[in-house]
C-alpha cells in the first residue's frame, strides 16, 4: 500500500498488523499515521520513504544528537530509547513504553568508572555522559508526569548510582529540581 499525499501536505502511512511497533503493550495498535509537513525537503522524503517501505515493521531512530529543527513534524512521533529517538506511531506522550526505556539505560548499558570522581573526562566523553543524564532524567520527568513519584526517585537513584553528578554541572540542579518536585508529590500524597 503507497503513502498518500494530499495538497495539504499530509501523508498517510500505513501501519503493518504485525510491527513491533515500540510502544506499551495495552496501547491500541492504530492502522495508518497522517504526518502534516510543510514545505517537504529531501531529509523529510528520504524519512517518509523509509517509514512508507518498512511499514513501522523495522524500528526507525533518531540520533540523541539531532536537531530538532530538522524534521520538526517527526518528533511528537519519538519516543527516548537509550541514547536514541525511536519513531513509534502515536503522537501522544503518554505512549511511551517507560519500563523498556528504564531497561535500557539501567540493563542494557555498563558506566563503568563514571561514578569515580578521578577518572578523568574528556570533553567528548563528558558530553556523551551528559546525554545519558538527560535521558535518566527525561525518564524520572515522565515517570512524574504520569503521577508515580517513586519511579521517578528510583531513576534519579539509579542515576546517582552510575554517575558523579558533581562534575557534570547544570545536570546535578536539574536533578534536584525533579527530586524536589517528586518529593513534593509524595509528601502531598494521601496518607492511608
Amino acid at each position: 500500500m503507497a503513502a498518500a499525499v494530499s495538497r495539504d501536505s499530509a501523508v498517510t502511512i500505513p501501519v503493518a498488523p504485525d510491527a513491533p511497533l515500540g510502544i506499551p503493550a495495552q496501547t491500541r495498535r492504530p492502522e495508518s499515521v497522517r504526518f502534516s509537513i510543510s514545505s517537504p525537503l529531501q531529509a523529510d522524503r528520504v524519512v517518509l520513504d523509509l517509514l512508507r517501505i518498512e511499514r513501522w515493521r523495522r524500528p526507525l531512530y533518531l540520533a540523541c544528537t539531532v536537531n530538532r529543527s530538522n524534521l520538526p513534524w517527526i518528533w511528537p512521533y519519538t519516543r527516548l530509547d537509550g541514547l536514541a529517538f525511536r519513531v513509534v506511531p502515536s503522537a501522544d506522550p503518554a505512549v511511551w513504553d517507560l519500563d523498556h526505556a528504564r531497561r535500557q539505560l539501567t540493563e542494557k548499558v555498563t558506566y563503568a568508572g563514571l561514578a569515580d570522581t578521578t577518572a578523568v573526562l574528556d570533553q567528548d566523553s563528558r558530553a556523551i555522559v551528559s546525554n545519558y543524564v538527560a535521558a535518566f532524567l527525561q525518564v524520572g520527568n515522565a515517570h512524574l508526569e504520569r503521577g508515580d513519584p517513586k519511579a521517578c526517585l528510583e531513576m534519579l537513584r539509579l542515576l546517582e548510582d552510575h554517575v558523579a553528578l558533581r562534575r557534570l554541572g547544570p545536570a546535578a540542579e536539574l536533578l534536584g529540581a525533579l527530586r524536589a518536585r517528586a518529593e513534593d508529590e509524595i509528601g502531598r500524597a494521601p496518607r492511608p
